[in-house]
This record gives C-alpha cells, sequence and structure tokens, in this order.
C-alpha cells in the first residue's frame, strides 16, 4: 500500500470522529504533531482541512469550528483566544502581507 494512501485513510479517520471530548482530544493530538505550532488548549472540530500544516501556528485557548479549511501556504498564525466559526475559509495563497508590525 502506498504511504499516502495510508495517510490519507488516517486523516479521514480522525477528521470524522465525533466532535466530543474523546474526537477532540484525538484531533488535537494528531496535529499537534503536525502543525508549526498548536497551542495549549485549543479546540478543533471535525472536517479541519489544513493545506500546509507546517506553516500553521494556533495559539493558546484558540478554536476551529467544524467544515473549516485553511490554506496556510504563505504562514498563517491565528492568535490566543480566536474563534473561528463553522464553514470558514483561511487562505494565505495570494494574499501574502509584507507588513508585520500591523495587527490585521
Amino acid at each position: 500500500m502506498p504511504i499516502e494512501f495510508i495517510k490519507s485513510l488516517i486523516f479521514a479517520i480522525i477528521d470524522a470522529l465525533p466532535n466530543n471530548d474523546t474526537g477532540k482530544k484525538i484531533r488535537y493530538m494528531y496535529y499537534k504533531k503536525r502543525l508549526r505550532y498548536l497551542g495549549d488548549n485549543v479546540k478543533l472540530g471535525p472536517y479541519f482541512q489544513i493545506l500546509s500544516p507546517e506553516r500553521l501556528s494556533i495559539g493558546n485557548g484558540s478554536a476551529i469550528n467544524k467544515n473549516c479549511y485553511i490554506n496556510a501556504f504563505n504562514s498563517v498564525d491565528i492568535g490566543e483566544n480566536c474563534l473561528i466559526g463553522p464553514n470558514c475559509v483561511i487562505s494565505s495563497t495570494n494574499h501574502s502581507f509584507k507588513k508585520n508590525n500591523l495587527i490585521i
């Protein structure tokens, strides 16, 4: 079996876990190893998709609801205590922001 198929299968299982405490803990442990940074007490809803997870940081106490999609190709940093509602899309593909001193 090709490794990509196995990775896709694991992702599908992790992603489809129920949105209860157990599902959230398993998703947290899975993404903790994949993201550039994942803070403490972060809640990740089911069907959460990430492109370029190695370029995504999520701060302490943040929550991302179900069916969200994040494309972190040019890097995405989500601060502390941020709440992202269901069905949101965040994309950095063609939106590189060079003024690092401004908070957006």
